[in-house]
């Protein structure tokens, strides 16, 4: 993608260096942490996975965020049909997120695509030379604190962060371009 000129866009990378045998590697809150370190984030910013073909309008996504007082909004798929296991839930106006706590009675998953506020990764960080983080958890932890808005989405994702992922997704894309 380079700098993204080529697609109407405006891409900055942020290294999280060389895999360090002596020291665990940074995991996306420990990336976003050195991003914001270097000046790179805005005030919000879109957090995606790259492992997921999301079928949503990120547009509507950043315009939701942007309506709300929440410092995150995350988007959500309802899970009735069972896809995997839920990690997410509405609680009123907040979103509710967890990863590998007991969730058996939750109804959505989280759909891989977040917008966050540059002052929750401030927050995080705590001028550790080498930051490192799992976002699930900080996002687990703004969830209980309230501030995680939900956006709710209502086409699955498709998983591409393997071989049969990516198969399967052509297959469905060219299917459905006949």
């Amino acid at each position: 993608l380079g700098d993204g000129s080529a697609f109407g866009l405006s891409i900055v990378y942020s290294d999280d260096g060389e895999a360090d045998p002596g020291r665990p590697r940074p995991g996306t809150a420990g990336a976003l942490m050195l991003a914001h370190r270097r000046g790179l984030l805005r005030r919000r910013f879109l957090v995606l996975y790259g492992d997921s073909w999301l079928r949503m309008s990120l547009r509507d996504l950043w315009a939701s965020a942007e309506g709300s007082d929440s410092p995150s909004t995350m988007a959500i798929l309802n899970n009735a049909g069972g896809l995997e296991p839920s990690n997410a839930k509405v609680d009123g106006h907040s979103a509710r997120y967890s990863k590998g706590a007991d969730t058996s009675d939750w109804t959505h998953i989280d759909y891989g695509v977040s917008v966050l506020s540059q002052r929750l990764i401030s927050d995080l960080d705590d001028g550790n030379k080498h930051p490192h983080g799992d976002l699930a958890d900080a996002m687990a932890a703004w969830s209980r604190d309230g501030q995680v808005s939900p956006f709710e989405v209502t086409q699955p994702y498709d998983e591409v962060g393997t071989p049969a992922g990516v198969a399967r997704l052509e297959a469905a894309l060219l299917a459905e371009n006949g």
